[in-house]
């Protein structure tokens, strides 16, 4: 329920160590979230504490919103290609928001029988 962006959880957050510092790292994630109202919620990707996946504004990279009479089911996914030019750990990890309302993540609402199952993948890519 936090307006601030905020870990979803570790599942969603993945570590990868690359063999040289000119490899590039592509980022894969696919959520299924639903929230409880017609608010609002953003999804941002990070490297570490750094933001690499949102808009301008710094809002999020995708967004939903639900209808005040159910729980919505949606899904923010995206593929992006980073260059973290390190051979150091790294991670990647998936951050939410929202305004107003509860979200939950691989499940419709208080409904944990029904729902999806969420990742986020990296792959080396050696250049």
């Amino acid at each position: 329920t936090s307006s601030s962006f905020v870990d979803i959880d570790s599942t969603m957050s993945v570590s990868i160590t690359p063999s040289s510092s000119s490899n590039k790292v592509l980022v894969s994630f696919n959520a299924y979230i639903s929230n409880t109202n017609s608010n609002t919620w953003w999804t941002r990707l990070l490297r570490g504490s750094t933001e690499i996946g949102s808009d301008n504004a710094g809002n999020g990279i995708d967004s939903g919103g639900g209808n005040a009479s159910s729980y919505n089911r949606n899904k923010a996914n995206m593929t992006f290609l980073d260059s973290p030019n390190t051979t150091s750990a790294t991670t990647y990890k998936l951050q939410w928001r929202c305004d107003g309302n509860t979200l939950y993540i691989n499940r419709v609402g208080a409904v944990t029988s029904r729902g999806g199952r969420s990742h986020i993948t990296v792959m080396e890519i050696e250049v």
